[in-house]
């Protein structure tokens, strides 16, 4: 279970070569890699999905204890959830099927009858505001904990850390119209608020939003084209098609956004004329301040405060137009 697993898929875009390379590299070279592939058994499988499960216990107690050593040991990990454990399984068995099929190595696939927990998707919960106290209330205690701990007011980095962890109802938390309304009031000042407007009142996917280019924006007739994603592999930015056949598509712009649209058209112009020869043409109808694809993160957001101000609440920009195409 090595690269040269990796040689022979040529038809992959690169998020999935990358999405293959860290199983390997995390996963099953560590776990798998000192046995040899036709002593391969079920149970050898079963062991390395109880070893993520195992570590998983000991990244959230790590997180949990306050520790600051013990944090700093787990930094940049994360427990590994239920739906990643199914792709890890899933990346395993296909590159055992190209054992079997291609190299004749071996005749049976123990991966395929690994048997592993029901990867369900998280159900989407509305922040009502029976949620919102409690969720507020139960950060209020964290904050005042760390800062006891410290024995100092907290910065903003902590404040931030401390807000993002706290833990929501469900892990997909759906804005109400009023909250949706508070935030597009809140960050009408904001360089992206053409793209955050697009967002809530229209459903994009943050890649959909940042990959939507001027070209494909008839500010005349009022639609938009949805045929291009930003992801982010690394610290790069990948532009690629969307998700699926059917997010490839049209939309329709009402006239606010149509001069939400031509107002930001004309901030970017400014950019552009700023920036001089440092502008990159990408093209992108809401790019970085020098022109080059964006990346939509939680941190544009929680780094400006806007969701915790007029009643907003962190919720990965889902909203009541995204929450049903996630």
């Amino acid at each position: 279970m090595d690269a040269g697993f990796l040689r022979r898929k040529r038809k992959i875009d690169a998020t999935t070569r990358r999405s293959y390379e860290a199983h390997i590299r995390l996963h099953f070279t560590p776990y798998l890699g000192r046995i040899r592939l036709d002593r391969l058994k079920v149970s050898d499988d079963a062991g390395m999905f109880d070893a993520i499960e195992e570590f998983n216990g000991v990244i959230t107690a790590a997180l949990n204890s306050g520790d600051p050593e013990r944090r700093a040991q787990v930094r940049h990990r994360r427990p590994v959830g239920p739906a990643t454990i199914h792709r890890i399984r899933a990346t395993l068995r296909h590159a055992l099927n190209i054992a079997i099929k291609q190299d004749r190595l071996i005749d049976f696939n123990p991966a395929a009858v690994v048997e592993l927990p029901d990867a369900d998707r998280p159900k989407a919960l509305v922040w009502t505001d029976e949620r919102v106290a409690a969720w507020s209330q139960n950060l209020q205690c964290r904050l005042a904990a760390e800062q006891a701990r410290r024995g100092r007011t907290l910065g903003r980095a902590a404040t931030v850390n401390i807000y993002s962890s706290t833990p929501r109802p469900s892990s997909v938390m759906v804005w109400t119209p009023a909250q949706t309304s508070a935030f597009l009031a809140h960050a009408t000042t904001h360089r992206l608020f053409a793209l955050y407007r697009l967002i809530a009142l229209r459903g994009l996917r943050r890649g959909e939003g940042t990959g939507l280019r001027w070209k494909d924006i008839d500010l005349e007739a009022g639609c938009a084209g949805v045929h291009w994603q930003i992801t982010q592999l690394g610290w790069e930015t990948i532009q690629g098609k969307p998700k699926t056949e059917a997010s490839d598509r049209v939309i329709a712009l009402d006239s606010d956004t149509v001069a939400v649209l031509r107002a930001h058209g004309r901030v970017q112009a400014a950019e552009r004329l700023a920036a001089g020869e440092a502008w990159v043409d990408s093209g992108s109808s809401s790019p970085t301040r020098s022109g080059s694809h964006c990346i939509l993160s939680t941190s544009e957001t929680t780094s400006t405060g806007w969701p915790t101000r007029r009643g907003c609440r962190r919720c990965g920009y889902t909203t009541s137009a995204t929450a049903r195409r996630r």
